[in-house]
């Protein structure tokens, strides 16, 4: 073979040699990368917001919007005070693991973060079209009722009344916890609530949003659980003035409940 044919083959040879390297230490580098990528951490985050509903206020009269042909629009405007709980919480993790925090609620149980409370102003409009035969006050001398057409309602939130407060630095489950805490309600009764001495009565009682409640008696009655029976809890002989205390365990520890009072049918004796 002549000497220039092989020179041009060496150097083809040379040539793929040094693309074929360079091709690997690209898949190497992009390889890397991506492994880097895989393995770094990422914080994600989620934020969280429960209103109250507007309470705390009053009432003002009804004053009148319009009126036309034997229609009346009238107005009263409700001014209080809406509570607001909201809470920011992170959870660091892998980007693959993680699939770029496109998480479901469930995973960020765990995450950390502040929760905050804050008092709002608030308004609700109500608004009625009534016949205008009678005024405001509802006396049109059909036994003072006034004829509403038609009403309707419109709620809205103001400006921040007063610091935000520091509930808790918790999880987000803590803030579940927290909002579910503040439906908390419970009530008991008792039925009949005045009976003979010797008799028994019936104690109701019924909560939402706990995690377990107790009643007990002065007499020494007890029961748990959340609600009664539907028809209540038999007491025993009732010989004195008994109080029946409700106490119910919510989420956060915190209590709500009631009382309900039995007391005794007066006794006469003959002289």
């Amino acid at each position: 073979m002549p000497p220039s044919t092989q020179n041009v083959s060496v150097s083809n040879l040379q040539t793929w040699t040094t693309l074929l390297a360079l091709v690997v230490a690209g898949l190497s580098i992009f390889a890397g990368t991506q492994l880097a990528r895989g393995n770094s951490d990422i914080t994600c985050t989620t934020t969280a917001t429960e209103s109250g509903a507007c309470s705390n206020g009053s009432w003002s009269a009804w004053a009148t919007v319009s009126q036309g042909g034997d229609q009346v629009t009238e107005q009263r405007t409700y001014t209080g005070l809406r509570s607001i709980t909201s809470g920011t919480f992170s959870i660091r993790g892998n980007i693959h693991a993680l699939s770029y925090c496109n998480l479901s609620a469930d995973a960020f149980r765990n995450a950390r973060g502040t929760v905050t409370s804050q008092n709002t102003a608030c308004q609700i409009i109500d608004t009625r079209v009534r016949l205008a035969n009678g005024n405001n006050n509802g006396n049109n001398g059909n036994n003072g009722q006034i004829t509403v057409i038609s009403q309707s309602q419109e709620e809205t939130t103001g400006e921040a009344v007063g610091e935000a407060s520091v509930v808790i630095d918790g999880t987000y489950q803590d803030y579940l916890n927290l909002v579910d805490a503040r439906f908390a309600t419970s009530s008991i009764r008792a039925v009949p609530s005045l009976v003979r001495r010797g008799s028994t009565t019936q104690i109701v009682w019924n909560s939402d949003h706990v995690k377990s409640c107790t009643v007990k008696g002065t007499n020494g009655d007890s029961w748990s659980g959340g609600s009664s029976d539907a028809d209540g809890e038999t007491s025993s002989a009732i010989e004195a003035p008994t109080t029946y205390t409700l106490e119910c365990l919510t989420a956060i520890d915190t209590t709500v409940g009631g009382q309900a009072t039995v007391g005794l049918i007066p006794e006469f004796q003959e002289q």
